[in-house]
């Protein structure tokens, strides 16, 4: 079943036709095309928000044998997520514009880079209106994967290894 709208045909038919489309017109690596501001989205995101989550978890208060409460592991993975997620997204945009580029013809040269895309971004969007676009609406699913995250990490890690992650 292929749906088509009025009088447009589709590109691709299927994933194995896409593939061998895109290499054959673009090259292997444009299979690739926005892995390196993933790559390091990701470990900044991964890296900044464990140290947020480990620092307020050491700043908390606690008498000796107590453990921290459900509700501040939640709290506490909600801010680190809301804060790693602030600090990597102008990257996941740059990823976004990287591997879309080439949709919209003439584009491609001024996303084929790393740097060309931050740029280009950068020059005539500006930090609000380019970088950081669309960062709001992720303000709604990243606190609360990364709550959950942190929590079930943290109650996994002592259950497993019988003692307070930090």
């Amino acid at each position: 079943y292929q749906r088509r709208v009025r009088g447009i045909k589709p590109e691709y038919v299927g994933i194995k036709q896409s593939l061998v489309h895109i290499v054959r017109t673009e090259g292997i690596s444009s299979l690739y095309r926005g892995v390196t501001p993933t790559l390091l989205g990701v470990s900044i995101y991964g890296g900044f928000s464990f140290y947020v989550f480990g620092t307020l978890k050491q700043q908390h208060p606690l008498s000796p044998g107590d453990q921290l409460t459900l509700s501040y592991r939640v709290l506490y993975g909600a801010v680190a997520g809301l804060c790693g997620q602030s600090i990597s997204y102008p990257l996941d945009v740059v990823r976004r514009r990287m591997q879309t580029g080439g949709l919209h013809g003439d584009h491609l040269e001024r996303y084929s880079t790393l740097r060309k895309t931050i740029t280009h971004i950068y020059t005539h969007e500006g930090i609000k209106k380019g970088l950081y676009k669309g960062l709001s609406l992720n303000f709604i699913k990243g606190p609360v994967a990364a709550s959950i995250s942190y929590t079930v990490f943290d109650y996994v890690n002592h259950l497993f290894v019988g003692k307070e992650s930090v």
